[in-house]
C-alpha cells in the first residue's frame, strides 16, 4: 500500500512524458477523440488556469494537464495547496501538510517536462511513503486522505479527503481552434 501512494502520485502528476508517446506528434492521451481535443486546443489549454482545469470532464484534466507547460503544473499545484490550508486541520494536521508543501515547492523536477530520474523517483518515493505512515501513525489518517492530498490536483472539500469530481464538466472538441465547450452529459 505504501508504493501504491507513491506510484499513483508518479503516474498522474509526474508522468507527463509517459503517456502513449509517438514519434510525429506528442500524444497527451491514448484516447484519440481526447487527445485531438487536446492537441487542437493547445493554445487555449497552455492559458488555462486552475478553476478552468478544474472544470475541465474528468476524462480531460489528465491529458490537459500533461499538455500544461512546467510553470501552469507549478500553479495548479499552488492553488490546491492553498486552498488545503483553508480546510479546518489541527495544527498537527496543517504543519505535515506544510511539511510536504515544502518539499514539493524544493524539488522542481516534480513540475518538468522532462523524465524524472531514477533517483528523483527514488527520492519521492521515499518522502512520500514515511510521510503517509507519520499520517497514519501520528494523525490517524487513512490513505484516502494523503492520496487526496498530494495524488491529483483536484480539489480537497473537506479534512477526510473528499474530493471535488466533476460528473460532467468542459470537453475540447477535437476541431481545429475550437473553444471550449460545457459537456451537457
Amino acid at each position: 500500500m505504501k508504493r501504491l501512494l507513491s506510484f499513483a502520485i508518479t503516474l498522474f502528476c509526474f508522468s507527463t512524458n509517459l503517456a502513449c508517446q509517438d514519434i510525429e506528434e506528442k500524444v497527451y492521451c491514448c484516447d484519440s477523440a481526447i487527445n485531438r481535443g487536446i492537441v487542437d486546443n493547445l493554445p487555449t489549454i497552455r492559458k488555462m488556469d486552475r478553476s478552468q482545469w478544474l472544470k475541465l470532464r474528468e476524462d480531460y484534466k489528465t491529458p490537459a494537464y500533461r499538455a500544461f507547460t512546467p510553470e501552469q503544473r507549478h500553479e495548479l499545484w499552488k492553488g490546491k495547496f492553498k486552498e488545503l490550508k483553508t480546510l479546518p486541520w489541527t495544527k498537527a494536521e496543517l504543519e505535515h501538510i506544510n511539511e510536504a508543501i515544502k518539499w514539493t515547492e524544493a524539488h522542481p523536477f516534480l513540475w518538468s517536462d522532462r523524465k524524472s530520474t531514477d533517483e528523483e523517483l527514488n527520492e519521492m518515493d521515499l518522502f512520500f511513503t514515511k510521510w503517509t505512515i507519520e499520517a497514519e501513525e501520528k494523525l490517524n489518517w487513512n490513505k484516502q486522505v494523503a492520496i487526496a492530498l498530494f495524488q491529483t490536483p483536484d480539489r480537497v472539500v473537506d479534512t477526510k479527503g473528499t474530493l471535488d469530481i466533476a460528473k460532467t464538466g468542459s470537453i475540447l472538441k477535437p476541431i481545429s481552434k475550437a473553444p471550449i465547450e460545457e459537456s451537457r452529459d
